[in-house]
């Protein structure tokens, strides 16, 4: 790594300009931390790392500060977003962990939380092995589960992916008579919410919490984010928000009702979106975890898609700037959640 690389830290007005530049992934977005603003109800303030040689800046890592406890940190993103850095030039896995451990030395927060990318396996570094007690139980990197969707291939490629009793009526698609909007403004952001608080009721298993209708609103009018609508027979019967990475697109949450029909509103729905963004390039469509619903995997298998696990690592600074030996690993004990 360049010895003489510097780390200059930009906040405020440019650093929401800067994350828009830069952006890749879905939730590296000043958008996406005004949602997780309103879902934690504390200030969040947008950051941008970065990582600038003799030369100019050659790498950056959107994030966001907030203050827990007392205490200041910095994510990667919060709430269960994901992105590492973005690079002038691709970055392999031993040069984004180089990259990360020289950063972590200088670091200004006494935390940085990181979370790897899915399907991009050891770019994080262990974290410190000095730490004891609790911060050790707390330092453990914890492993998470998502479904990724491979989107490349025209429609023939995605229905050899689908399980076969789908493929004959996905076939068909275009004539079962669907009909779908696309907007991101206030109205529509507020809708899909209420279609996701009324679609939690049919959940096999409650959730902890729902995300409130800030959580929508706060991406109102942002190109990150899009609501679709679908109806059937002339009327509404669902909605879904979906963010939108460079090359990937993120389900976020739904709400629909059964309708009489060959195939579900909910999988019209992604379906349609999957072919649309196949069709503007992106490369993946991430369906999310599964909440350790057997139903749920089930429905995102039947799709092609396949569970891709991924790390969330902790480093406290400055106590302990010198991480581990080689990438993060989760605990053998704890394994990917059920």
């Amino acid at each position: 790594m360049n010895p003489g690389l510097r780390f200059p830290i930009v906040t405020g007005a440019e650093a929401v300009a800067l994350a828009r530049q830069v952006a890749i992934g879905c939730f590296q977005h000043p958008a996406w931390v005004r949602a997780v603003q309103a879902v934690r109800g504390r200030v969040h303030e947008p950051v941008v790392v970065r990582a600038c040689d003799e030369s100019g800046c050659r790498a950056w890592l959107p994030g966001a500060v907030h203050r827990r406890f007392g205490l200041e940190v910095f994510e990667a993103m919060p709430m269960g977003g994901y992105g590492g850095w973005v690079a002038e030039s691709a970055l392999s896995a031993e040069g984004e962990l180089q990259l990360t451990r020289a950063w972590l030395a200088r670091a200004r927060w006494p935390l940085v939380v990181l979370t790897g990318v899915p399907g991009r396996p050891d770019r994080l570094p262990a974290p410190s092995p000095v730490a004891t007690g609790r911060w050790a139980a707390r330092l453990q990197p914890l492993a998470f589960e998502t479904h990724l969707l491979d989107l490349s291939g025209g429609d023939n490629e995605l229905l050899q992916r689908v399980r076969p009793r789908m493929r004959g009526y996905l076939r068909k698609f275009d004539q079962l008579g669907f009909e779908f909007d696309i907007a991101n403004d206030h109205a529509a952001l507020r809708d899909c919410h209420r279609w996701y608080r009324a679609g939690s009721h049919s959940w096999h298993k409650a959730a902890a919490s729902l995300m409130p209708e800030g959580f929508f609103t706060a991406l109102a009018g942002e190109p990150v984010a899009e609501v679709w609508t679908v109806r059937w027979q002339g009327r509404p019967v669902g909605a879904a928000l979906f963010l939108v990475g460079r090359d990937e697109l993120q389900y976020q949450a739904s709400g629909t009702e059964r309708i009489d029909a060959p195939v579900s509103a909910m999988e019209a729905l992604l379906w349609q979106a999957a072919r649309h963004h196949r069709d503007l390039g992106r490369s993946r469509l991430n369906l999310g975890a599964s909440e350790g619903l057997d139903s749920v995997a089930r429905f995102k298998e039947k799709f092609g898609a396949r569970a891709v696990s991924y790390l969330r690592v902790s480093y406290l600074l400055p106590a302990w700037r010198v991480c581990g030996e080689g990438p993060a690993r989760a605990p053998a004990a704890t394994g990917l959640p059920s």
